[in-house]
Order: C-alpha cells, then structure tokens, then sequence
C-alpha cells in the first residue's frame, strides 16, 4: 500500500500506519497514539477533552493535516490533566478545532497521556 511521502514521513518506511512512530521536529517528540492494537482500545475509558492549543505542522495526507494539539483531558477517577500528541484533522472538520472546543477521545488505562479520538 503507498500512502504517499508525507504518510511514509510520520508512519515509516515500512508504510504500515498504526504501528509505533515517534514525531520529530517540535520542541519535544510526541509518540504515536496509535501504536495500540485497535481492539484493546474497546476497553478504554471515554473522556472529555477541552482544545487548549492546535498548531500547525505543515504534515499532510491527501487534504488531512496533522495538528500538534495540547488537550486538557477530564478523566473521572483521576481529575483534569493535560497532554501534547499530534492529530490527523479531516479537512471538512478542521473549522471545529479551535481553542476551547470539547471532543471526545479515548485514554488508555495504563497510561493516561496515551488518547486516541473516541
């Protein structure tokens, strides 16, 4: 499967999305959250997270852009807690991004920075 430059610059060169990656190229590396096998994810707690920071990264996938995001994620049992990972954003959702926008993700239970869009 080719998924393009660009998808072979944040997936690898081994073209399989979904598997471990980690970004380079931002003050700090933010790793993959989709390094997790899609059917452990069943078991995730949902959550609410609150958009504090999108910011561009000049990444893209067909009209897809990955955005750095710092969301502030309110977990029930644990409290409000943030965290900083990069996100493929749907061209024709990319209006309801900003700042202070609520989305539901997914968080795994074993390592709370861990998310993935619920």
């Amino acid at each position: 499967m080719d998924l393009g430059f660009r998808a072979k610059k944040w997936f690898g060169a081994d073209e399989l999305p979904l598997r471990p990656a980690v970004v380079q190229g931002i003050d700090d590396e933010i790793e993959n959250p989709f390094d997790v096998d899609v059917t452990l994810m069943r078991d995730w707690p949902r959550a609410t997270a609150t958009i504090v920071t999108v910011e561009r990264t000049g990444e893209w996938i067909d009209r897809n852009e990955f955005f750095d995001l710092t969301l502030e994620i309110e977990l029930d049992g644990v409290g409000r807690y943030s965290v900083r990972q990069r996100q493929l954003v749907p061209e024709k959702t990319k209006v309801d991004w900003r700042p202070g926008g609520e989305i539901g993700v997914l968080v795994n239970p074993s390592d709370h920075s861990k998310t993935v869009l619920a």
